[in-house]
């Protein structure tokens, strides 16, 4: 084929100008032979585009209707089989069918619906928060029954979902009852009502949680969630996961692998979440929420019934003037650094820091009330009960304290395992499987806090001079934890800063009585002596009504105490009766 053949715009003589464009009396015949040739051949190949066209259109008229009418699990099942069958990519044909689903699914029977949130025209007048965040609290309180802290708290958590765009933090406002009926399911239909962009949902997968917040941040109403989370699932650990990482802005990226190229997208889980559940909710989440306890009412206690039948356009009008207050404040909010009230951790703190800075603009006694509603439901001194590890620590710390004048220096294993379980609410004696907790067990639960136990000298064997060793805990170990993972109990002052002293020094008494028989840890070449009795040491040196107590207890507990000394140890009473007080006293003399 001439090189006129190879160009369907038009034929190219050698020059590489165009035939045609040239004067038709200019042209030789052969060039006017070469032409036409060329004008053939490009009506040839427009012919055949147009039939391939036509072939493509039929071919895609026949893809769609063989994948058109398929449920999502058999178009996964097939999809392969029909892209290899008619030449295409499987991500070209899963394109098409989710067109087509979008295009249809609610014209179909049981196809489910668009999610769409409609927005709220912004109240034409300047709106005084004061006054808005009155109202919500009187509607809250008219159908639902709450104390001041809790409705101030809900009403505040209401305001902030309309400013939740410029905050960089945001707690989950958590519903929490310990029994059906105690207005959970009405509170949360005043809240669809009042938040912004609300959406109700009774169940909600992982990735439609992240999808549906990043496209429409709406404020996610999910109820029955203790019932969600419960489940021992992987579906249910990423919905908690998610739910927890939604907080904090700076942490809420999620990050999937989309299309058949696996390309990474970015979903932004965060935003304004309301849940409702009974009972236990998993640690981590009740930590970035701002917890509202509800109870069942009593029949002294009257509330309006809330009904879905009622008129609702006293509730569009508060949406409108919530619109209107967060356009003209946002910028206020974005900038505002409120004082935290004394008494709280810095999860507390961060949950109520928006809130605070709402109440803060309502001016007024608002910011009091608002920090006295934070010390109440989040502050304070607490146990964190619902941890095991901290209620271990805690009974481990009373039991090394158990006796005011004394300073247990360290305890066996078995021993500080009966001690455990003499505890009359706690959980030790029925710990594993019904039995009390055994050794590893509490190595395990105690691990994480940097705390092992270590080999522990109970006596000496002055005929062998061979030790006996038992394993064991030493005070000095969980002095750290104590500090770092307990408050200090609600004693008197006195009692208060006595342990706060014995927190800072390590818990070594000053003023320790040490014997030859009853050494210091590290006294015999860097070995540790411990018993259930025989290392707790006074805390007092001089006086001689104390020192003849301690005489008399040391005694008493050679004679018929623990047994373990007694009977290890040959240099007791029995030996050599004055032996041993004698040594004491002259401990005594010497210090």
């Amino acid at each position: 084929m001439t090189a006129a053949n190879n160009n369907p715009q038009g034929a190219v003589g050698h020059n590489g100008q165009k035939l045609l464009d040239r004067p038709i009396a200019e042209l030789t015949d052969e060039e006017l032979v070469r032409a036409k040739e060329g004008i053939r051949d490009s009506l040839k190949l427009q012919g055949l585009a147009g039939t391939e066209a036509a072939a493509a259109s039929e071919k895609f008229r026949a893809i769609i209707e063989e994948i058109e009418g398929l449920p999502e699990n058999q178009f996964e099942i097939r999809s392969r089989e029909i892209a290899r069958r008619h030449g295409v990519s499987v991500a070209l044909l899963r394109k098409w069918w989710r067109q087509l689903r979008q295009e249809t699914c609610e014209s179909r029977p049981g196809g489910g619906k668009r999610l769409e949130l409609p927005d709220d025209d912004p109240w034409p007048l300047k709106v005084n928060a004061s006054d808005l965040l009155s109202t919500i609290m009187a509607k809250l309180t008219d159908h639902v029954v709450l104390d001041s802290a809790g409705a101030l708290s809900v009403a505040l958590y209401t305001m902030l979902t309309y400013v939740v765009d410029d905050l960089q933090l945001c707690p989950i406002l958590l519903l929490r009852s310990a029994t059906k009926r105690s207005g959970k399911t009405t509170l949360l239909g005043l809240l669809l009502r009042l938040t912004h962009r609300a959406l109700g949902v009774a169940s909600i997968s992982a990735a439609a949680l992240y999808r549906v917040v990043d496209s429409l941040k709406p404020t996610l109403l999910l109820d029955e969630v203790d019932a969600t989370l419960a489940q021992k699932t992987d579906t249910a650990e990423a919905l908690r996961g998610l739910l927890n990482a939604g907080n904090d802005r700076t942490s809420s990226r999620v990050l999937r692998c989309v299309g058949e190229e696996k390309e990474v997208v970015s979903f932004d889980a965060f935003g304004a979440k309301v849940l409702a559940g009974i009972g236990h909710i998993p640690d981590t989440m009740e930590d970035r929420a701002v917890v509202v306890e509800l109870r069942r009412k009593l029949e002294s206690e009257k509330v309006t019934r809330f009904s879905v039948l009622d008129d609702q356009s006293e509730f569009k009008e508060i949406r409108r003037k919530l619109v209107r207050w967060a356009c003209d404040n946002r910028r206020a909010l974005r900038t505002a650094r409120p004082e935290i009230p004394f008494g709280m951790n810095d999860r507390a703190s961060d949950n109520w820091s928006p809130l605070l800075a709402i109440a803060d603009l309502a001016g007024g006694v608002w910011g009091k009330k608002a920090r006295s509603a934070a010390i109440e439901l989040s502050g304070g001194i607490r146990d964190d009960e619902q941890d095991i590890r901290f209620e271990l620590l805690k009974d481990i710390r009373a039991i090394f304290e158990e006796e005011s004048a004394e300073a247990c220096k360290a305890v066996t294993t078995s021993s500080l395992i009966e001690k455990l379980c003499q505890f009359d609410e706690a959980p030790w004696a029925t710990f594993h499987r019904g039995e009390p907790i055994n050794p590893r067990g509490l190595g395990r639960m105690l691990k994480p806090f940097g705390i092992c136990s270590a080999n522990l000298k109970i006596s000496r064997d002055p005929a062998t001079g061979k030790d006996t060793v038992a394993r064991g805990y030493k005070r000095e170990t969980f002095i750290d934890a104590w500090g770092r993972y307990l408050p200090l109990p609600a004693t008197s002052e006195e009692k208060r800063h006595e342990i706060q002293r014995i927190h800072e020094v390590g818990g070594v008494a000053e003023g320790v009585a040490v014997t030859e028989e009853n050494p210091l840890p590290g006294n015999h070449g860097g070995d540790e002596v411990a018993d259930k009795f025989r290392y707790r040491y006074p805390n007092a040196t001089s006086g001689e009504s104390k020192r003849a107590s301690f005489h008399k207890g040391f005694r008493e507990e050679r004679s018929g105490g623990s047994g373990v000394a007694a009977k290890k140890d040959g240099r007791g009473d029995a030996g050599n009766p004055s032996g041993g007080q004698g040594r004491i006293e002259d401990e005594h003399a010497k210090r």
